[in-house]
């Protein structure tokens, strides 16, 4: 009687007395043997074995969905780390890090978020993989006590990507070295984990991240030993999608010296990259341009509202001081930003200061300054605009309806005189003269400047217009 001819119960029998060796060689004998007898009992041996030799962990290692999904039918712990009980991982805590650090308990899930594989990370938590199944050591990243415990979500925010992340949250996942939530967690700087939303790559992961925290009562002005506030981190990179989300939620923009109590954050309102991005969307997709111009005014309402004082100085050192109305002004194309800041009592006449000694008011006159060659005695946030002044003559009309002016003191330089200059390229005269009153400049001055453009035809006869 040959093997094969045995029947399968007897057969299925003799496997329980064989050795992983033998029931290898016996599953290769024949087809009948390996798909319906032998290969079996080695899944069911196999996936319920130590997990350092299980196949399961095996699949994870060697990116095997199959034989992950024939692990776990075979009945294989999902959970399974290799160490005694959870309890034991856990007293590493109060006991301290191994001599060994070759000795590490890991999950399914914990390798399989590390090694970045979602479809595994999607079929393990699809299978109830539990998210608080404490690790010890498979990475080098060290907690407060100086230990090497975490959860899978360390994992997807520290060594995972984007993708993994947000399985991870979809499914529920809210801390990653805990096993309970602590919205008062400080790490060793006093950060909490508001802190290190900015480092995510996604802005839409970095807003979803932020709701979730929010939600869970994190708060939200907790500063780190540099003073810094997790809305300052988010505002710094101009992330102000998640920082508006804190500011509803109750954070202090005047919180931190780090920004100027504040004022820092609305210069970013008028970030460089983030008017470009405007400009961008304005010429392939305008209701995303009209979103981000929301989404500004939006921030800077929220910051004012916040207690920011619309009249502090931005920056530090030696004159020209400038003021966010001066920014307003000159970095957008945007005359409900500067409506904004004068309903908030952004003051025409300091907007910028020039030296201790000028008594001139200096708005537009730097503001024009920005449109000829750069002054050599200026600082380098006098950078000159390449763009056409007619792009921001709606705000420019604003600040003349409400007297800013184009005169000067005494022999000061003025914006009425600059834009003389600029007038045969820029046309800042002709718009000055159909838009300014006796409101904005001494009749006197524009004498001054009559005489000295008596042999420029174009520019005299212009500054006649302030006489009829």
């Amino acid at each position: 009687m040959s093997l094969g001819s045995l029947p399968v119960e007897l057969l299925t029998s003799l496997g329980g007395f064989c050795a992983y060796t033998q029931l290898v060689s016996l599953a290769r004998a024949d087809h009948t043997f390996h798909a319906a007898i032998f290969n079996p009992i080695l899944y069911k041996l196999n996936a319920v074995d130590v997990p350092r030799k299980s196949c399961l962990h095996w699949a994870v290692e060697h990116d095997s969905l199959s034989t992950l999904k024939l692990a776990i039918a075979y009945g294989a712990d999902i959970n399974d780390t290799d160490a005694e009980n959870e309890a034991y991982v856990l007293r590493l805590l109060d006991e301290g890090p191994f001599d060994n650090e070759d000795i590490f308990y890991a999950s399914p899930l914990h390798r399989a978020v590390l090694k970045r594989r979602p479809e595994m990370v999607r079929y393990l938590l699809d299978n109830n993989a539990r998210m608080d199944v404490p690790l010890y050591q498979l990475c080098s990243c060290l907690s407060t006590d100086g230990l090497s415990l975490w959860f899978p979500l360390h994992f997807a925010i520290c060594h995972g990507n984007d993708e993994i992340l947000c399985l991870l949250l979809e499914h529920g996942a809210l801390y990653s070295a805990k096993d309970s939530f602590d919205p008062g967690y400080r790490d060793s700087s006093h950060m909490i984990p508001l802190h290190w939303v900015h480092e995510c790559e996604k802005l839409e992961t970095a807003v979803a991240i932020t709701e979730r925290l929010v939600q869970r009562s994190i708060p939200v002005n907790v500063q780190d030993i540099y003073g810094g506030t997790a809305l300052y981190y988010l505002v710094v990179l101009v992330m102000l999608e998640p920082a508006i989300i804190l500011l509803r939620h109750g954070a202090d923009p005047t919180l931190s010296d780090v920004s100027d109590r504040g004022v820092d954050m609305l210069n970013y309102c008028f970030h460089e990259a983030d008017e470009k991005e405007i400009q961008r969307a304005w010429k392939v997709d305008p209701s995303k341009a009209e979103a981000l111009i929301e989404r500004r005014l939006g921030f800077a309402k929220l910051v004012i509202k916040g207690g920011v004082d619309v009249n502090g100085r931005i920056g530090h050192g030696a004159a020209p001081f400038s003021r966010p109305l001066f920014w307003a002004l000159a970095a957008t194309r945007d005359v409900r930003c500067v409506q904004l800041f004068l309903d908030a009592g952004a003051d025409i006449s300091s907007a910028v200061v020039e030296n201790y000694h000028t008594e001139s008011e200096s708005l537009l006159r730097c503001f024009f300054d920005l449109f000829g060659e750069k002054q050599e005695n200026h600082a380098w946030i006098w950078s000159p605009l390449k763009i056409d002044l007619r792009q921001h003559k709606e705000s420019v009309c604003l600040l003349l309806e409400n007297g800013a002016r184009i005169d000067a003191v005494g022999d000061e330089y003025s914006a009425l005189r600059k834009a003389c200059e600029l007038e045969r390229n820029k046309g800042a005269l002709t718009l000055l003269v159909e838009n300014a009153t006796l409101r904005n400049t001494e009749l006197g001055h524009v004498a001054k400047l009559r005489e000295c453009y008596m042999e420029d035809e174009l520019i005299y006869k212009l500054l006649d217009g302030f006489y009829d």
